[in-house]
């Protein structure tokens, strides 16, 4: 990694898993759900039903890995970069020379990858007519 602008990683220094999780989400809603995002003039908005556990389906996208909702698990690097989406959305997009934005295709959802080549961080948005939701983001960027 070495972009100087990049957020510090939020390393887990609590005896208490929950205090953490709750200290991982409180990160969420400063730099990323209290916020407002745009890109390409449509607002990038989280998906916020289902709740779970009383948050968002966005942060628990943000924050777990796996195929199915019913099983995703938490990922600790996940945890640890929570502050980046809204610094990717928030800085780089108008700052950034080191990234890369593209549309694909996913079932039927035209969607919208922003890559940071700098710290190999992906952002995934779900594109719509009037906004972009956030679907959910990878840290070390797979080849597939």
């Amino acid at each position: 990694m070495s972009c100087e602008y990049v957020p510090d990683k939020l390393i887990n220094t609590m005896d208490d898993y929950t205090e953490y999780e709750e200290a991982v989400y409180q990160e969420y809603m400063k730099t990323f759900s209290n916020k407002e995002f745009y890109f390409n003039g449509k607002r990038i908005a989280e998906k916020k039903h289902p709740l779970i556990a009383g948050k968002s389906c966005t942060f628990w996208h943000i924050i777990s890995s796996g195929d199915c909702e019913a099983e995703k698990l938490p990922d600790f690097d996940r945890y640890e970069t929570v502050g980046w989406p809204g610094f990717i959305l928030g800085y780089c997009l108008d700052n950034c020379k080191e990234k890369l934005i593209w549309e694909t295709k996913r079932h039927s959802k035209i969607r919208v990858l922003i890559y940071c080549t700098e710290i190999d961080y992906l952002i995934v948005l779900d594109k719509s007519d009037d906004s972009c939701n956030i679907r959910t983001r990878f840290l070390n960027y797979p080849d597939t």
